[in-house]
């Protein structure tokens, strides 16, 4: 029985060792060539370092691009995203234009008193070659004639220049007091300009979205 017993241990301690003797070689024996990761050359190391410095400078273009929009949107719609100034604003500018108008063509005003000088200064000049000797009597009625006939196309140009300066007259007031129903359609034309500023920046912070997650995948693919 002692004899069994000394025989399965030391057949035990035998195989063991021939385990542990394996072992010993598998860990110490050289890995075959193919079977080890090929380092990067220096050319590959340095053409991904270029790669990955014109991706930087293109990502950094593109973020200070859309900086320079955000800035851009903000001042559109300081400007024009407050409604009761873009009115004022737009009321203002008719008030402008409109105003001194509306004294031009008013009765009596610059345009009614052009009419009466030119027809003055018609009717003068015939008067006075009616009393002019420089002239033969026939020469002096030739003339004479000729501003009568101008005395009378000033009367008939005058005429039609104030049924035109009436008429205007009439639509400058009108527009005068359409100027609050003005201002409110120049707000409504400005926030929709603040809209589509805001449409335009969603797009742009989606397109550049796209730019930084393409970005990052690449430098994590490349293991830079």
């Amino acid at each position: 029985m002692a004899n069994r017993t000394l025989l399965r241990y030391f057949g035990l301690k035998q195989t063991a060792i021939v385990v542990f003797v394996g072992l010993g070689m598998l860990v110490h024996s050289p890995v075959p060539a193919s079977a080890q990761p090929n380092p990067k050359s220096s050319a590959d190391v340095t053409a991904q370092a270029e790669e990955f410095d014109r991706q930087k400078t293109e990502l950094l273009k593109r973020l200070k691009e859309l900086k320079s929009k955000i800035d851009g949107a903000g001042s559109i719609i300081d400007k024009k995203g407050n409604a009761a100034e873009a009115a004022r604003e737009s009321i203002q500018e008719m008030r402008a234009i409109v105003g001194p108008l509306l004294a031009a063509v008013a009765d009596n005003g610059e345009v009614s008193q052009l009419s009466a000088r030119t027809l003055k200064n018609a009717k003068d000049r015939k008067e006075m070659l009616e009393r002019d000797t420089r002239f033969t009597p026939e020469e002096r009625r030739r003339l004479v004639e000729a501003w009568a006939k101008r005395v009378q196309a000033s009367e008939d140009a005058t005429k039609e220049l104030e049924k035109a300066r009436a008429s205007f007259l009439e639509l400058m007031l009108t527009l005068q007091n359409k100027e609050a129903l003005i201002g409110e359609w120049a707000a409504i034309k400005a926030h929709d300009e603040v809209i589509n500023t805001i449409r335009q920046l969603t797009k742009t912070l989606n397109d550049t979205s796209g730019d930084v997650s393409d970005f990052i995948t690449w430098f994590e693919r490349a293991g830079v």
